[in-house]
């Protein structure tokens, strides 16, 4: 999927628009529908992801495959699942307009260079809107308003509440959790449980929408349930018991020797990140 993505990616950065050919046979083939079919397997496949080459991409494919759990997690079927993977999918494509060093720029952006940034919004929304998705509506206010917030802080247009839709509300999360959960050229990856503490202080600050927000947290964690986790002291352990009621909860885990670890109880360790799937294999 990731090739086809880069070239797909790549052409629209040339064209404008999407080749809606690939797309049909990626779409078609159900490779895509294979990434988020299963919650668990789904996200240990994400972290297990060759992270090299262009974040943007990899984010816009980790986006799909959030989108289609979510949307899974929502009872959402058919074409309306579909709409959900495909506004993630391509919600940051028109970053692929942005400048490279603008994108990858370590400290603080000037205000016109966080305008071309922002820009990024209306390019996706461009490019989708010239190929054969236009009528899609739900799709497209997804891409349109992944930036805006509740509390009317977001952009492009600065919509609060109800103003948002469904779609919009749901991709700000995902795209939210994604940008904290990966390695970035300016900032390091955090761990699923540090993102959940940040998004639900958004939450209570009235950024994002506490409905889905909890969803989406008390779902990925019974998602990461069973993953293995690299802590702060340099030990390894495999999540074996995470409180969904409490969405900031932090995970019990076996440790590698066999003993267990409530992480809530020991203050002075942190979860540093989910271990890929070549790490374990080296434990």
């Amino acid at each position: 999927v990731y090739g086809e993505m880069e070239k797909l990616f790549a052409e629209a950065a040339e064209t404008g628009k999407l080749n809606m050919s690939i797309l049909q046979g990626v779409m078609s083939s159900g490779r895509l529908r294979d990434l988020y079919k299963e919650g668990a397997t789904a996200v240990s496949m994400m972290y297990s992801m060759n992270q090299e080459g262009n974040y943007n991409l990899h984010h816009c494919v980790h986006l799909a495959i959030l989108g289609g759990l979510m949307a899974k997690w929502m009872g959402l079927v058919g074409i309306d699942r579909q709409n959900m993977v495909l506004a993630g999918l391509f919600l940051d494509i028109g970053k692929q307009m942005v400048p490279k060093d603008l994108l990858e720029k370590k400290g603080l952006l000037t205000e016109e260079e966080f305008d071309i940034l922002k820009n990024h919004v209306v390019e996706s929304f461009k490019i989708v809107e010239n190929s054969e998705l236009e009528g899609r509506t739900d799709l497209m206010n997804g891409i349109i308003q992944h930036h805006e917030r509740d509390d009317g802080s977001g952009y492009p247009s600065g919509l609060k509440g109800d103003a948002i839709t469904t779609f919009g509300k749901v991709l700000a999360i995902l795209d939210c959790y994604d940008a904290m959960a990966s390695s970035r050229s300016y900032a390091a990856k955090r761990s699923p449980f540090e993102v959940f503490k940040v998004l639900y202080a958004d939450v209570l600050d009235g950024k994002l929408d506490s409905e889905y927000a909890v969803l989406f947290m008390r779902k990925m964690n019974a998602a990461l349930n069973g993953c293995w986790l690299r802590l702060s002291d340099g030990s390894a352990g495999r999540i074996v018991y995470v409180d969904e009621s409490r969405v900031t909860a932090m995970p019990v885990i076996q440790l590698a020797d066999g003993g267990f670890i409530d992480l809530n109880t020991v203050k002075d360790l942190t979860v540093v990140e989910i271990m890929t799937a070549s790490d374990v294999s080296k434990l």
